[in-house]
């Protein structure tokens, strides 16, 4: 790939990332976070939305105030070094051990988490953002953006396409009244070449959101 394509599209993965993150901040913040409890398939309120797969609409409340999950090491140094760098990978370092201070003194802060394991994806730290992501869905089992996070990873960065329908399909099925996980799923499909899949996520979605006008746009592309 020539040099100039690649650095093209280093720039866009950094940009998307760095929209991920904001998202996370938003939805921690200012978005009550609902759950559906689970699949069951003569509910009436379970909807597919997929061949093969449901999610149930019927929210309700869950709050987690315990960690009872093993909680990953915040003391993690990642591989590259302030000295090598680069200026966009020392703001993401100083970020990280930014982070890793806050989680130390709480472990129990889930916008921490999530950005902390995006941080980690920035730097090509794979396996230590799945477990930091893992854990913030342990944690706060109703939101949506844990899985959501590691489905762009896999699906962008390691491209494993089975571990990013998987969480991609988790993420609708924590908040299946939003539209934010429809549209990055239709468009890992688009990116990968299934418009099908692609065309039957969002109508899916349109079945749970009829009244969506950003789904509704996206139905006829």
């Amino acid at each position: 790939m020539e040099p100039e394509k690649q650095n093209k599209i280093n720039r866009t993965l950094w940009r998307i990332v760095g929209v991920l993150i904001l998202v996370c901040v938003f939805w921690y913040v200012f978005v009550p976070k609902l759950i559906t409890p689970g699949t069951v398939v003569d509910d009436p309120n379970t909807v597919e939305i997929s061949p093969g797969v449901s999610v149930n609409i019927s929210n309700s409340d869950v709050s987690v105030d315990e960690i009872s999950a093993p909680i990953p090491d915040v003391e993690f140094t990642p591989s590259v070094t302030k000295t090598e760098a680069t200026d966009s990978e020392k703001d993401t370092l100083e970020r990280i051990e930014s982070l890793q201070k806050t989680l130390k003194k709480n472990p129990n802060i889930f916008q921490a988490w999530t950005e902390l394991g995006s941080q980690y994806i920035l730097l090509k730290e794979y396996s230590q953002a799945i477990l930091v992501l893992e854990f913030a869905g342990e944690i706060r089992p109703t939101s949506a953006i844990p899985a959501s996070n590691l489905a762009f990873m896999y699906g962008y960065y390691l491209h494993e396409e089975d571990n990013a329908v998987q969480n991609y399909l988790r993420a609708i099925e924590l908040e299946p009244g939003s539209d934010f996980n429809y549209i990055r799923l239709f468009e890992f499909y688009r990116d990968t070449d299934q418009m099908e899949q692609a065309r039957r996520i969002i109508l899916g979605g349109l079945e749970i959101n009829p009244d969506s006008e950003t789904l509704q746009s996206y139905r006829d592309i």
